[in-house]
């Protein structure tokens, strides 16, 4: 092993850590430690390297602090060392690695050019809003956002938190104004504030506003093709972009990982706390504590590939989604299928033998069997990247969006958690014609959860949801053997379980606080065991 504090021999971190990486590589030590501190870590001689990282919609060149590659049986422990990342960087990369662990770790940047502000008046039809954190500019009766490339990004997406406790504001995670923010009025006051028109829902006095530019510069902690990567005891405060994302990886552990508000802020990561995208082996969550970041807890699923071209025996492929640009899903051997972009539901798969990349967006491949059965305007997935999930004792609460997002061929187990989100807990969501996400799933528990509250800032249809899809097909179903038992649902009247296109439905043994006619829909489905 090998000690950080021997390398540290300029005030410039990020080099020091990129040349202790390298002294490990060559002496071949499997460990670096930090001592305990704070490190306040800039990019200007970071390590750098092009990424195309999953639902971030940003491919380009990364500054990176703690860069790993090409490394087997690594650890790095920062003994509970904390990272202040300045700038536009990722705090940590794996790419192509094996057996790699971080841990005893957190990370913090100050400036993720999110605004804050507190409601200082309430009018009729207006707010007066006053800025506490962030970079903005006031010009052309608008709020843009700036950030350290020197560009300014109108501000678009408003949430509004409970100031009591730190909570989503009840039925305002849409629209915490009622109305689309870039279409209402605003106002430079004498005094400061901006004054806010057109309310057609109004926060309390003190509760606070937070506004995002709608840009993930970076993320937090990435993974890419590598094999049996554990992330244990790390806390991401701030940051440009998602908690932990992997593309592409095998295997990946997440112990006692927290997306974290830091007092007085009411954020936490910008994006998703953790995203998996066309990952395989098993991933799985352990006393992990997702709060106040400002999209979904959890988020797994593969990528659909628009069909534009084909021969006998290639297809040409499009990524539709800028957020897929880049990444790559597709290696030699895995199986493809084509689907029906509403439906879903197709029957034709095939082997890929060859792969032609031409940019970020098409590719060609060449498949083992005729392309007869294949519709140019179909979609395709890669059903050889289909990982098992168990998530346990986690806890979800006070992020806009969702608990969980669930598209995994692979089985599935969420159990001892807790969810109170401002959208639905869990959704079994893809689509072919606009995210272009996959994953239908196959075998599904949840159990001996409390789903305290969820839904309640007016996202999603129930408390757990499977999304309709746009055209269905007479005895056959999208979604597989789904089972909800022996959950806690603490409820305002909530709806609390939708189930559509699921061919093996049941839910029984749930205790429902405030019961209604309207609890359990369940349509288009198939052996289904409801009480």
């Amino acid at each position: 092993m090998l000690y950080y504090r021997d390398f540290c021999t300029t005030h410039d971190h990020a080099y020091n850590i990129a040349c202790a990486i390298e002294a490990c590589r060559k002496s071949g030590a499997h460990t670096l430690i930090f001592d305990e501190g704070t490190y306040d870590i800039y990019p200007d001689r970071a390590s750098e390297a092009f990424y195309a990282i999953t639902n971030h919609g940003v491919p380009g060149l990364k500054r990176i602090c703690i860069h790993l590659r090409d490394l087997d049986g690594f650890t790095v422990d920062g003994n509970g060392a904390k990272f202040v990342i300045h700038g536009i960087m990722c705090p940590v990369v794996i790419d192509g690695c094996r057996n790699v662990t971080i841990k005893n770790i957190s990370f913090d940047n100050p400036n993720p050019f999110i605004l804050q502000g507190e409601i200082v008046n309430v009018g009729d039809e207006y707010v007066d809003w006053k800025h506490e954190l962030g970079e903005y500019t006031f010009r052309d009766n608008d709020l843009y956002i700036k950030t350290t490339l020197d560009e300014e990004r109108v501000a678009y997406n408003p949430l509004c938190y409970n100031h009591e406790n730190y909570m989503i504001r009840e039925n305002t995670s849409n629209f915490c104004f009622g109305v689309p923010f870039v279409e209402q009025r605003k106002e430079l006051l004498p005094n400061g504030c901006i004054r806010i028109h057109d309310c057609q829902k109004m926060p309390q006095l003190h509760d606070r506003v937070v506004i995002m530019p709608g840009k993930r510069y970076a993320a937090n902690i990435f993974v890419k093709d590598s094999f049996n990567t554990t992330v244990e005891d790390v806390t991401v405060f701030r940051g440009l972009g998602m908690g932990v994302v992997a593309q592409r990886s095998d295997t990946i552990t997440l112990k006692k990982f927290c997306t974290q508000r830091k007092d007085g802020i009411y954020f936490s990561a910008t994006a998703d706390a953790t995203h998996f995208t066309n990952c395989k082996g098993r991933i799985t969550l352990e006393d992990c504590r997702f709060e106040n970041q400002l999209d979904d807890g959890l988020n797994i699923h593969g990528i659909y590939t628009k069909i534009v071209g084909k021969t006998d025996n290639t297809l040409l492929l499009r990524y539709m989604h800028k957020d897929s640009f880049g990444i790559g899903i597709y290696t030699v051997g895995d199986t493809v299928a084509a689907v029906d972009p509403q439906s879903l539901i197709g029957d034709w798969q095939a082997r890929i033998t060859d792969i032609e990349p031409y940019n970020l967006e098409f590719v060609r491949l060449t498949v083992d069997s005729s392309t007869d059965g294949v519709i140019v305007g179909d979609v395709l997935e890669n059903i050889s990247t289909d990982a098992d999930l168990t998530v346990k004792n986690c806890v979800m609460r006070g992020n806009k969006c969702r608990g969980m997002l669930i598209g995994t061929r692979g089985k599935v187990l969420v159990e001892g958690c807790n969810f109170h989100n401002a959208g639905c807990a869990v959704k079994f969501e893809c689509d072919g014609e606009y995210w272009y996400e996959s994953g239908p799933v196959r075998d599904v528990t949840i159990k001996n959860n409390t789903f305290d509250h969820c839904k309640d800032g007016g996202r999603d249809t129930a408390i757990i949801t499977c999304s309709p899809r746009k055209k269905v097909e007479e005895g056959r179903y999208y979604h597989e053997n789904i089972r909800i038992t022996d959950n806690l649902f603490i409820t305002n009247g909530e709806p609390v379980f939708t189930a559509d296109n699921v061919d093996g439905v049941i839910f029984k043994n749930n205790r429902i606080t405030n019961p209604t006619p309207y609890d359990i829909s369940v349509d288009h489905c198939i052996n289904a065991e409801v009480e």
